[in-house]
């Protein structure tokens, strides 16, 4: 931890005016406080034949950040004016020292700061505000991911639809209440679900601050949501799908009259085409591709710390991985990349494009639920393919394979086999479904 912290006064300059208003600015780590002192220096010069813009030559004195001695501003003394500086300097090192060397042994938060500053003055924490601190400092201490911040600030905007002036201690009523904003708006359950969870993550966070007095984090709101239930309910492609996908040859894309898609080059697809393969066949997040570097390919093995958990994962090159790579391996890359990865959201949008083309046509059926109703939506697979599909074809491919759980939680970086369990699911049962066609066999021998 930085435990650095930097004071200083400074004489601002406003306008025209020869007098400056004296301010305190207090900055540490990626903190920055100003306050006002309350008084303003003279800072016209001394001696009436010298330019005004010499500062050194004002009644402030820029080294030691105090007013010159014996100087008089308006109808104060420097003394005055001095004194009043160093007790608000004073009052400052003792907030940071008081969370330095108390039980936490760590420096205030901006918030924390201003508060203890301002004392009894401090305007009360408002949910909002204390949300916006929670996304700034990232959890303070916990890797996020990239996509995390965004995760939170959708949720803050559904916050700020269900009720504008929700108070920080809300409780389980409120809590409730916004479940069922959720349903009569539409969202899955299981989009409900993941929003519960990032709102207790929040007050989690916000109770260890000592901002939130509730307990809904803590046990204090339970909610009962219905999920789809069908354990292979995962949108993944079958392994003749994959190869459909290796052998298509991309072209240019031209919309016709109506198409909801605008224009795609050959170059575009086919970077999306190898990109999202490679991840077929190593299982590799979005977020982790799109930072995997030449360096991090050794003696034939990916080796990177994920970004979502941070754990290292060494994942053997197999020789479809080892043919993509090869392909860009004379292609120089910015910050020495791998491969030609774009965002997630253009990647998602380019994909959809591309398996429509290649003809990936066969349906997928998401059952789900909106509180207590059930719904089935069926469409083609290009239609609601992502980069995570790739990631879920890796491990049911594996698994198909017979390559034990254990090695591919290995590879993938899942910490239990709780994670595993729907895609064993879909394994078995294909594995039941291959046997019965024995007994067909033996109907009609």
């Amino acid at each position: 931890m930085n435990e650095k912290w930097n004071i200083s006064f400074l004489a601002e300059k406003e306008g025209d005016r020869h007098d400056r208003k004296v301010v305190m600015r207090v900055s540490w780590g990626n903190n920055l406080s100003r306050h006002l002192i309350g008084y303003r220096v003279d800072c016209t010069p001394l001696k009436p034949n010298q330019a005004a813009e010499k500062e050194y030559d004002c009644r402030w004195n820029w080294e030691r950040q105090r007013c010159k001695p014996n100087t008089t501003h308006g109808k104060y003394k420097a003394a005055i004016i001095n004194k009043r500086i160093e007790q608000m300097e004073a009052k400052a090192v003792q907030i940071f020292e008081s969370y330095l060397f108390g039980d936490e042994k760590r420096l205030p938060s901006l918030r924390e700061f201003k508060r203890d500053f301002a004392g009894d003055k401090e305007e009360k924490l408002t949910l909002f505000a204390a949300l916006d601190e929670f996304i700034k400092t990232g959890g303070e201490g916990r890797s996020w991911g990239a996509r995390v911040p965004e995760k939170f600030n959708m949720l803050k905007g559904h916050l700020l639809k269900y009720n504008p002036k929700l108070d920080l201690n809300m409780d389980a009523d409120d809590a409730n209440g916004l479940v069922q904003w959720y349903i009569d708006n539409g969202y899955k359950n299981t989009t409900i679900a993941k929003n519960a969870s990032f709102l207790r993550w929040f007050l989690r966070w916000a109770a260890g601050k000592g901002y939130y007095k509730g307990n809904v984090h803590s046990g204090g709101w339970n909610i009962k949501l219905t999920r789809s239930g069908a354990k292979d309910n995962i949108l993944f492609l079958e392994w003749d799908e994959v190869m459909q996908l290796w052998n298509f040859e991309p072209h240019d894309y031209i919309p016709g009259e109506g198409d909801k898609f605008s224009m795609a080059s050959k170059e575009v697809l086919q970077h999306v085409k190898d990109c999202f393969l490679f991840q077929c066949f190593t299982g590799l997040r979005h977020s982790d591709l799109k930072r995997l570097r030449r360096q991090d390919i050794k003696a034939g093995a990916i080796e990177i710390i994920t970004q979502k958990t941070s754990e290292k994962v060494i994942i053997e090159l197999n020789q479809f991985s080892r043919e993509i790579l090869e392909k860009y391996s004379g292609i120089p890359f910015e910050n020495g990349l791998a491969l030609p990865v774009m965002s997630n959201q253009k990647m998602n949008y380019y994909l959809k494009i591309l398996c429509k083309e290649a003809g990936l046509n066969n349906t997928y059926t998401d059952v789900y639920y909106t509180g207590g109703q059930r719904f089935e939506e069926t469409k083609p697979k290009w239609e609601i393919m992502g980069t995570h599909t790739a990631r879920r074809t890796f491990v049911v491919t594996a698994l198909a394979l017979g390559i034990d759980p254990l090695v591919v939680m290995e590879w993938t970086g899942h910490a239990d086999m709780k994670a595993m369990k729907p895609y064993i699911a879909i394994v078995d049962k294909r594995k039941k479904e291959g046997a019965s066609m024995f007994d067909k066999l033996y109907k009609n021998r």
